[in-house]
Order: structure tokens, then C-alpha cells, then sequence
């Protein structure tokens, strides 16, 4: 369901039909109105201190970030040098498709993205790709920061009584940001790309993004709610690869929320084509800017 915050979340219904969070924590936390499993009614109880998860024989787990179903992310210590690394999980025939892909191929190719991303400077470096019994693991960079919706709504939160930071004040909090989020879009989808792709020394399993024809294997359309273009959105669920176009689109609803504050959500119209996209984008202005 799509919730107050514009995002969509898993709800479960409960014996008398309300709805509850689908809360998927990584420790054992069922709703209470739901039947343990277990003859003891309670979780299993360890009789020793768990030991360190080793990966690779190199990376040594310190915390679980997120679980699914694919795969978790876990933040890890790299025996070899130290630092902090983010390890991401991919799970065998997890989102299979017709083509023999699974979330494992999706991984490979997040690692090839990082290596052609990360020497740019606009990503993090990728550290290790490896398997373990039958899953996929991206070590990865890891890099310390502040998530961009947190940080564009700290001054709101802040002065709650404040106009959302209209006018001159809010343009220069996010000149700094939205121009340093300008530079490394251009980066990516600047005239340069095409070159990075030949460095690399191999195509995109779907082939390159942007380059104007019709990929042999199809990719899967997925992008965040809000900061795709039209025909990404309208199009199929199997295509060619998104062009730069789909990039710089997305640059721009990233830079509308750092200087507003508002997430570039477009809700559909009543009437289903009654305004045109460039229409619904002034209003979401005009209100995002009052």
C-alpha cells in the first residue's frame, strides 16, 4: 500500500481485519496474535555465543543492514586492510526469468557498474566479487554520509514552523549539493560514457544504456517512484536499456527535492491523460516552492 510518505510498504491483515506492518527485523518479532512455530511456543534458544561470520575466508560480518528474500546487506571488516566494507547477498533462483537470470545476474552486473563508475568518483569502489555455497557476494566501498532525504528534511525538522524553507535560504542550501550531484550526473551520461563503456572490455549483459537500439536480452524496468521519465514509466516491463536521458531526468527530480524539499511523486489524474506530464511537473513546483 502507499503510505504517508509517499512510499509503498507491506501490510499484513490481522484475525479481526485491521491492518498491521509487515515489520521484518532481524530478530525474532512475529505479530502477537501469531502461532509460534515451535513445540515451546518460544524462539530457539542458543546454548553457546554465536561465532563471527567469516566470508571468503576474508571478510568478517559485523552487522546486519537489511534482510530480503534476495539476499542481505551486511556491513563488514576486511581482514586485508582494515576498512569497513558493505557486503551485499544474492540468493540463487530468487526473481528468475525466462532468459535463466536471477538475482545473482543482477548482482554481476551492479559489480560491473562499479567498476566502471567507481574510478569516476561517483560511486564506491567495488572491492571483491565472490560466492559461498551457491550465493553471490559484492563486497563493496564503504562510504560514510547521510541519506539525501534526511538531509534535505533537517532544516524542516528543525523549524517545523517555518515556511519549508522558501525563497533564497533553501536555493543556497542545495546549490552546494544539487551542483556536486550535477557534476557527477554529467559524468556518467557526459559524452565520455561511450569510452568508458570500450575501456571496460565488455557490454552490459542487456547492452549499453543509451545507445539508441534494441537490446538482445530485454532488461526488467525498475526505478525509484518519482524520478523516472514518462516512458520509462509508460514502457513495457521488459525492454531496452533506459538512455542518458533517463539519467539526467532522474538528476533533475534529485536536485527539485534537495532545493524543495518535496518528493517529486506525481500522483495519477482523476481523469486518466486530462493534463499533460509537463503540467503535472509546474504544479508539483508551484507547491513544492510555496
Amino acid at each position: 500500500m502507499l503510505d504517508n510518505d509517499g512510499l509503498y510498504s507491506s501490510p499484513l491483515t490481522a484475525p479481526d481485519g485491521s491492518s498491521v506492518m509487515d515489520r521484518r527485523n532481524a530478530w525474532y518479532s512475529p505479530p502477537e496474535w501469531a502461532v509460534c512455530p515451535f513445540e515451546s511456543g518460544q524462539a530457539p534458544v542458543r546454548t553457546s555465543a554465536p561465532e563471527a561470520v567469516v566470508l571468503d575466508g576474508r571478510f568478517v560480518v559485523r552487522q546486519a543492514i537489511r534482510h530480503g528474500a534476495k539476499g542481505g546487506v551486511f556491513l563488514a571488516e576486511d581482514r586485508l586492510s582494515g576498512a569497513q566494507v558493505v557486503i551485499k547477498q544474492a540468493r540463487p533462483h530468487i526473481s528468475a526469468t525466462l532468459q535463466g537470470q536471477d538475482e545473482r545476474d543482477r548482482l554481476r552486473h551492479e559489480a560491473y557498474m562499479l567498476d566502471l563508475l567507481g574510478p569516476v568518483g561517483v560511486t564506491s569502489r567495488k572491492v571483491s566479487l565472490f560466492t559461498q555455497g551457491d550465493n553471490l557476494f559484492l563486497a563493496q566501498e564503504h562510504l560514510e554520509g547521510t541519506v539525501l532525504t534526511d538531509w534535505a528534511g533537517e532544516a524542516k525538522a528543525a523549524d517545523p514552523g517555518r515556511v519549508a524553507g522558501r525563497g533564497a535560504d533553501r536555493g543556497a542550501r542545495a546549490g552546494r549539493p544539487g551542483r556536486r550531484r550535477a557534476r557527477a550526473g554529467l559524468r556518467v551520461a557526459g559524452p565520455d560514457a561511450e569510452q568508458r563503456h570500450r575501456r571496460a572490455g565488455r557490454l552490459l549483459p542487456a547492452g549499453r544504456p543509451g545507445d539508441g537500439r534494441r537490446s538482445r536480452h530485454p532488461v526488467t524496468k525498475a526505478y525509484p517512484a518519482g524520478y523516472a521519465p514518462p516512458e520509462q514509466v509508460r514502457g513495457p516491463m521488459y525492454g531496452p536499456a533506459a538512455g542518458t536521458e533517463a539519467d539526467l531526468y532522474a538528476l533533475g527530480a534529485t536536485v527539485l527535492h534537495l532545493a524543495t524539499e518535496c518528493r517529486p511523486l506525481l500522483g495519477s489524474d482523476e481523469t486518466p491523460a486530462s493534463r499533460s506530464w509537463d503540467a503535472r511537473v509546474r504544479r508539483l513546483v508551484e507547491v513544492a516552492t510555496r
